[in-house]
Formats: C-alpha cells, structure tokens, sequence
C-alpha cells in the first residue's frame, strides 16, 4: 500500500512537471504573437499619419476650466 501512495504521489510530480512545461510554451506562442502583432500594427502607413495631421485638435483648455 506505501509503495503504491509513493508511485502515485511521484506520477503526480511527473504529470505536474509536463503541464507547466506546456503552459509556459503556449504563454511564449501568446506572447510571440502579441509582438508579432504589435510589430505590424505600430507601424502606420502614410495616410493614417495625413489623417492624423488633417484632424482638427481638441481644445482641452476650456473644458479643464469648466472642471475647475
């Protein structure tokens, strides 16, 4: 019966070690990913920055005052 509890408890450590092994590979594939995505989505083209510059600033001046 000890030597049982000991096989099992060991088997346990076993299955324990190979799944935090596969979390941490799908954590790096995740993370790989995110970069791969942010990498793609950082870089604008010309005409979103043309927007950016064509669109008329907020005054935040005025509405601070209000809030004030």
């Amino acid at each position: 019966m000890n030597r049982t509890i000991k096989r099992t408890i060991a088997l346990s450590f076993l299955i324990m070690l190979t799944a935090c092994n596969t979390v941490a590979g799908i954590g790096e594939d995740i993370t790989a990913s995110a970069d791969w995505a942010k990498q793609k989505i950082g870089s604008p083209s010309k005409t979103t920055e043309d927007q950016q510059n064509l669109a008329p600033q907020a005054d935040t001046s005025s509405s601070a005052k209000v809030l004030q």
